[in-house]
């Protein structure tokens, strides 16, 4: 682990000429949560916590839950939240209770629990499992066919039926966490390092890996979301995501503030083949919610 933090940093201090440092890093099983900052502004970071929530087996186990960080940006509070919840297409209600249990559980005392919500800025990221509700023939069909003329419409097509985009039509607690737009393929799941989709009956591709974010009530706009897209990496069967954000706390730190331009020329892009033979059925396809909604209408969400 030391290896490779000293490997990020080093190749940060190349890439953008300045030097960083790790102020925390926690990590529990296959989760790993490291915060850097440039050198110049750590005296700025105070207020530094990391924490661990298992919810595997009955929460004795860290293969399920998330790993976090919170700390103090001068006046500014801000947590991060790297989770994995509960998989299968059929575990909705699972995930969600893992969503609970994570800002319930997380720096919690015997005195005082949801202390996540104390934060002015949280971010809400990693291995979320939420599933594409649609068959998966027709979804292989749709990507194996996508293009750049068709590929907003695709993609609006396929993100309309993904299962938490669905869960925010009939839950507003979790219109609190935003998410910028999705424009990249699905992330999961991948026949090994491959570039094929797993065509199992039981692997509808879906976009398993994401990054929200929620303001306090009394914080709006302090996030100013710049880029989302996926990492084209081969070493897993998920695509991993990035994000980059402006935070703007206080007026008296301009150094903090992200120089969005300068860090997005250094993101990889991704350019999806000129394939121009996708059919019309995207604009005269049912609706392929109703079966999904009804399990959510006999599913209790509010705990």
């Amino acid at each position: 682990m030391c290896d490779f933090l000293a490997k990020v940093i080093e190749d940060l201090d190349t890439k953008f000429g300045e030097d960083y440092n790790v102020f925390a890093s926690v990590n529990m099983m296959g989760l790993l949560l490291v915060s850097i900052s440039k050198n110049k502004i750590l005296s700025q970071i105070s207020n530094v916590n990391k924490t661990d929530v298992p919810l595997g087996f009955g929460g004795t186990i860290g293969n399920k839950g998330a790993v976090l960080i919170s700390f103090s940006l001068n006046e500014t509070s801000i947590v991060c939240a790297c989770c994995h919840l509960e998989s299968g297409q059929n575990k909705c209600h699972q995930r969600i209770r893992n969503w609970f249990d994570i800002t319930e559980l997380a720096f919690s005392t015997f005195e005082s629990s949801n202390l996540l919500e104390r934060h002015q800025v949280q971010f809400f990221m990693g291995d979320l499992n939420f599933r594409l509700e649609y068959p998966l023939q027709k979804t292989l069909q749709i990507l194996s066919e996508i293009n750049e003329e068709n590929w907003q419409t695709s993609l609006n097509f396929l993100t309309n039926r993904e299962q938490l985009t669905l869960l925010r039509k009939g839950y507003d607690w979790l219109n609190e966490y935003k998410e910028m737009k999705i424009d990249f393929l699905p992330t999961y799941k991948y026949d090994g390092s491959s570039e094929n989709y797993d065509k199992s009956s039981k692997r509808i591709p879906s976009w398993c890996d994401r990054i929200l974010w929620k303001e306090g009530r009394d914080s709006e706009k302090m996030v100013i979301p710049v880029c989302y897209k996926r990492r084209e990496t081969k070493f897993s069967d998920h695509k991993p995501v990035v994000g980059l954000f402006t935070i703007l706390p206080d007026q008296t730190a301009p150094d903090v503030i992200v120089q969005e331009e300068e860090i997005l020329e250094k993101l990889p892009s991704y350019h999806p083949s000129k394939n121009k033979s996708l059919s019309k059925q995207l604009e005269t396809e049912g609706d392929f919610t109703e079966r999904f909604s009804m399990t959510l209408d006999s599913t209790d969400f509010n705990y």
